[in-house]
């Protein structure tokens, strides 16, 4: 024994006129989900891009300001030092304080990125670092 639901269908056997607009309001729903979380993924990677190259700056001007300082504690008494490798600018400045004994040399290191990416009025890292050379005067 089968039992069968009744269908309901129109004198004219055509579909509601609303059928065809529900799958299209359907589709553009979709539509704007994916372009928004489209747009929620390259706003974000371009973050992320932008974070990793700060980072890689970061990283190197340590680098470019620990071998200068290294630099400047083996010659302390050398003249200000301005050095250019390549996307990087290294100023050292060098300022001697006499003391009774020998000589306090104080220097600050600034490293700048010259590329374009950063802002070229403010440093990337700064050190500052002091050495004593007994007997200078």
């Amino acid at each position: 024994m089968s039992f069968q639901l009744p269908t309901i269908t129109r004198a004219d056997n055509s579909q509601p006129r609303w059928s065809g607009m529900a799958v299209l309001v359907e589709s553009m729903l979709v539509l704007l989900i994916m372009l928004v979380s489209l747009a929620i993924v390259v706003l974000l990677s371009s973050s992320a891009v932008v974070r990793a190259r700060d980072g890689r700056h970061l990283a190197e001007a340590i680098s470019l300001a620990t071998s200068t300082a290294e630099r400047f504690e083996a010659n302390p008494s050398a003249p200000n030092q301005d050095i250019n490798i390549d996307e990087y600018m290294v100023k050292c400045t060098v300022t001697p304080e006499s003391t009774g004994a020998g000589t306090l040399y104080h220097a600050e290191i600034l490293v700048y990125v010259t590329d374009g990416t950063a802002d070229p009025s403010m440093p990337v890292y700064t050190l500052q670092t002091a050495s004593y050379e007994r007997g200078v005067k």
